[in-house]
């Protein structure tokens, strides 16, 4: 999966825990994706997801599985995986910003797992 419509910088720090550049306290890893423990939690519990891929928000993510949207379907599976089955939640929130407009600081797209449990 490429970037196929922005401009991907690769200085963010998404990036750099993906290439080992950066310490992250690890989730849960697979060929695919990625999670971690939000480095400033807004809440007990404060995960990010995040593909491995470099897409720069959801719209970019998307467009870039128009072909594969198993990948789609992949990355929120395992999202739900991790909440209830590895962080043991019952209740939790999803969240994403696209785009600075929304609220998007860190240009990889990433799902936020907040709950909290």
């Amino acid at each position: 999966m490429t970037n196929l419509l922005k401009t991907y910088n690769k200085t963010n720090v998404f990036y750099k825990i993906i290439n080992g550049e950066i310490d992250a306290k690890i989730i849960y890893e697979d060929d695919n994706l990625l999670c971690f423990y939000d480095a400033y939690p807004k809440c007990k519990t404060h995960a990010l997801l995040i593909p491995k891929a470099l897409v720069v928000d959801f719209d970019d993510f998307v467009e870039a599985c128009q072909n594969n949207p198993l990948q789609i379907a992949d990355f929120f599976v395992k999202a739900k995986h991790i909440a209830i089955n590895i962080l043991g939640l019952k209740n939790y929130q999803l969240h994403t910003n696209n785009g600075a407009g929304a609220g998007q600081v860190v240009f990889h797209f990433h799902l936020h797992i907040m709950s909290n449990e």
